[in-house]
């Protein structure tokens, strides 16, 4: 029988003041069967001013500020 080990996974998360939602994604996340050390959870955020980028790393999210703020233009950025 041939075993397979699961591929690293990023799950990239485009946020503009996104407290709203953001608990309820990552709990979405955290709740998959998909091992957890497999997973890095990215925020591409668009300068919230709310607690997003506070929570992002308090959940161990890597965060990455995007300044064009638009949620269309976080696919778009070069690193």
């Amino acid at each position: 029988m041939i075993t397979m080990e699961l591929p690293k996974v990023t799950v990239i998360i485009a946020t503009y003041n996104s407290m709203h939602v953001l608990p309820r994604v990552l709990n979405a996340i955290d709740n998959q069967s998909y091992p957890k050390e497999k997973i890095t959870v990215m925020l591409v955020d668009g300068g919230s001013t709310d607690e997003t980028i506070d929570y992002g790393y308090e959940r161990g999210c890597s965060i990455i500020s995007n300044p064009r703020t638009e949620l269309r233009h976080a696919k778009f950025l070069v690193l």
